[in-house]
């Protein structure tokens, strides 16, 4: 059994939020997701690739996913906006919870039953073809990267008696490699809960806190190195999804529950508005992050969330690449001569009034501006196009992907 050989406590005080201006412009645009629009159940999204293809799973009942019965897996496709069932292996209980990159996106998951074993699996997103790892003990499979490396968490018998729960990480050439933090105490449990394509490694781990309370750690695993880290303030740091920039999200319990985003050495809180409480699972390469949330009815019903980073200067490719095609000839205003360069004038305005618009986070204004500049470059006849020229297709499809980043309607 390999374990880590080193560990490195790194504890992020509140000097950290002394975060440089760059990481203070961002700010997100939540929106709320429900299966099929299913508002009586509960919805749980668990992760996202760069193609924003998300995955979670769902309960026709408030509470249901806790019970006795199996909760229904989906895939949510955010560029069609439509939903595909996940249907089960011959396995009883199963969650979807890690997602990679390929083009036919594999997914991992595993036992929601500690009773059952080896119920950690992979879904092959080419064959759709369910393959449990070899596990001889409860196991669950929390992370994926794109070359099938495969992390989670899984039940060890301890010589003389007992079990403690140790991560792993698997791969169908060597097989599974065990890890437990040195730290964990008073249970012996270390939680693998998503992996990079640096495989880089977060997870968490119980420790005994003030006054004897067991509280949980976070922790970056790379090269047999732990390096802690907790949400300043709080009893339980929890990471669950990292991405290619090293981007961490997770949960926090400090003044309640709360998602959260470590990026660099900056913390930002993740809550959805209103909500009674909000879990963070994953984030893409994009910045896009998903989860959960509680509402705050008496019920306190559980829904699907996506928050997409908006920066205020996003407009700023888009000025870029209308000046060096006005400039290089390649963007002209249609009717030539002082009416083609007042139709250019005016469209830039247009685009910096979105601009303006997207620094006052009112973007409901500013998709409405971005719509009506999209009209006035995408070649149909009405209404008539303000600019021609080779690169109006490519202004064109700058302002509808911007407007799909914005969540626009």
């Amino acid at each position: 059994m390999k374990k880590g050989l080193k560990f490195i406590v790194i504890i992020l005080s509140l000097i950290l939020f002394s975060i440089p201006v760059a990481a203070q412009e961002v700010y997100y645009i939540y929106r709320s997701i429900d299966y099929q629009d299913n508002v009586n159940g509960d919805t749980i999204l668990t992760g996202i690739n760069d193609d924003d293809k998300i995955i979670g799973y769902y309960c026709d009942d408030h509470y249901e996913c806790y019970g006795p019965n199996e909760p229904s897996n989906f895939m949510f496709d955010l560029a069609t906006e439509s939903f595909s069932d996940i249907l089960s292996p011959p396995l009883t209980k199963i969650k979807v919870e890690g997602i990679n990159n390929l083009f036919y996106p594999n997914i991992v998951g595993g036992a929601t039953n500690e009773d059952c074993i080896g119920c950690a699996f992979i879904l092959d997103g080419d064959t759709n073809i369910f393959t449990a790892l070899p596990f001889p003990r409860a196991a669950d499979a929390n992370g994926i990267n794109d070359k099938d490396i495969i992390v989670g968490n899984t039940e060890v018998l301890i010589p003389g008696g007992g079990q403690k729960i140790s991560a792993f990480i698997y791969d169908f050439t060597n097989g599974a490699s065990y890890y437990d933090h040195e730290a964990s105490y008073p249970y012996p449990q270390t939680y693998f809960s998503d992996v990079n394509n640096d495989d880089t490694i977060v997870g968490f781990y119980p420790f005994l806190g003030p006054n004897n309370n067991v509280q949980l750690n976070s922790f970056i695993f790379k090269n047999n190195i732990y390096s802690d880290f907790v949400y300043p303030g709080a009893s339980i740091t929890r990471a669950r999804g990292i991405n290619d920039a090293n981007q961490i999200v997770g949960e926090y319990v400090f003044d309640g529950g709360h998602g959260f985003l470590l990026s660099g050495l900056s913390f930002s809180p993740i809550d959805f508005p209103g909500a009674y409480r909000t879990m963070a699972t994953g984030i893409n390469n994009a910045g896009r992050i998903v989860g959960y949330y509680w509402d705050n009815t008496y019920l306190h019903k559980i829904h699907g969330f996506i928050a997409t980073p908006v920066w205020p200067r996003m407009i700023g490719p888009v000025l870029g690449f209308f000046d060096k095609a006005v400039s290089a000839g390649t963007l002209i205003g249609i009717g030539g001569g002082k009416s083609g360069s007042n139709k250019l004038n005016t469209l830039r305005n247009m685009i910096e009034v979105s601009g303006n618009l997207i620094e006052k986070k009112s973007i409901t204004g500013a998709c409405q501006k971005l719509m009506e500049v999209y009209k006035k470059t995408d070649g149909n006849p009405s209404p008539q196009d303000f600019v021609s020229g080779a690169a109006a297709p490519g202004l064109a499809r700058l302002i509808k992907n911007l407007r799909t980043d914005l969540q626009c309607k």
